[in-house]
């Protein structure tokens, strides 16, 4: 027996349109950042959210890395910055 997590991914089947929208969108973001280069994330692999006591359990920030230098672009800086 499939658990429900599992039943769920497996029936999941995007929208073609929709994907198709949020490529064209992904492909024109010239500020988006490049994975190992930009920044590294560790996934650790399977971290749960404690519900009871609302608290992320991973041992260590989901973001390993962030170069400094892409927070100045126009897309992360705050708008009065």
């Amino acid at each position: 027996m499939l658990n429900s997590s599992l039943s769920i991914f497996i029936s999941f089947r995007p929208h073609p349109e929709l994907s198709e929208l949020c490529d064209r969108i992904w492909n024109a973001d010239t500020n988006r950042l490049v994975p190992n280069k930009d920044y590294r994330i560790d996934p650790q692999g399977r971290t749960r959210f404690d519900k009871e006591a609302r608290a992320d359990r991973a041992r260590d920030p989901l973001f390993e890395y962030v170069d400094p230098e892409v927070l100045k672009r126009k897309t992360y800086k705050g708008k009065n910055s």
